[in-house]
């Protein structure tokens, strides 16, 4: 795709997820609150920003050692998944221009893709009921690498799986950490701002190739 307004030239766009597409920072939010709640835990704001970005299995294991807790990382991962289940399936929507901002980028013959440190089964029936699952080439989870968003190894593997360089990649996300790991890659970084990150607003604009309110400033 030829660069339009302030994107530069690409020929792939990993997009994240939760907070990025899909409008649900708030929901991770309030079930990582109420998890600890329930143990009688006030949720610290470093466990709240550090979580945001870890899939199950680490979330879970930095969760148990942080906090002690008794159970296993198993029934975390459980009653996390339990917690989310419904509202993925049948509540949590789009940002606002997600779903014109990939039809643009389709229209220009641009392969989408993402990177998560969601699960499959919470975010594939999600995209699926809003209907942009068919924008998608593939997905690549943290899982999938040894490491977490802060640092790129998740974007390298989905520039790799779509067959594209970095070059010719950007990646779309909505959380500093996230931002810093793509930028370490060397990726061009947009920035999308979401509520959930609105402490980090002025951080991520300072770090991002680009920041925008909303998906809609990047349709020419």
């Amino acid at each position: 795709m030829t660069g339009h307004g302030r994107l530069p030239d690409f020929l792939a766009a990993i997009f994240d997820l939760d907070g990025t597409l899909l409008d649900s920072t708030r929901l991770w939010h309030d079930i990582d609150v109420q998890f600890l709640k329930k143990r009688g835990i006030p949720a610290p704001p470093d466990y709240m920003e550090n979580i945001k970005t870890l899939n199950y299995e680490i979330g879970a294991a930095y969760t148990k050692k942080r906090f002690h807790l008794r159970e296993s990382e198993a029934d975390i991962i459980a009653e996390w998944h339990a917690m989310a289940l419904k509202q993925y399936r049948d509540e949590i929507g789009l940002k606002p221009h997600a779903a014109e901002f990939l039809a643009y980028l389709k229209k220009h013959g641009v392969t989408i893709c993402a990177a998560t440190a969601s699960d499959e089964s919470l975010f594939l029936p999600a995209l699926k009921r809003c209907g942009i699952l068919p924008y998608f080439s593939n997905f690549t989870q943290t899982r999938e690498v040894n490491r977490d968003k802060g640092a790129p190894d998740v974007y390298i593997r989905a520039a790799f799986k779509n067959h594209v360089s970095v070059g010719e990649c950007i990646v779309v996300e909505d959380t500093l950490k996230s931002i810093q790991g793509a930028r370490a890659g060397g990726f061009f970084t947009v920035g999308v701002a979401d509520a959930g990150s609105a402490d980090q607003e002025d951080e991520i604009r300072k770090t991002a190739d680009l920041f925008v309110q909303n998906l809609g400033e990047l349709i020419a």
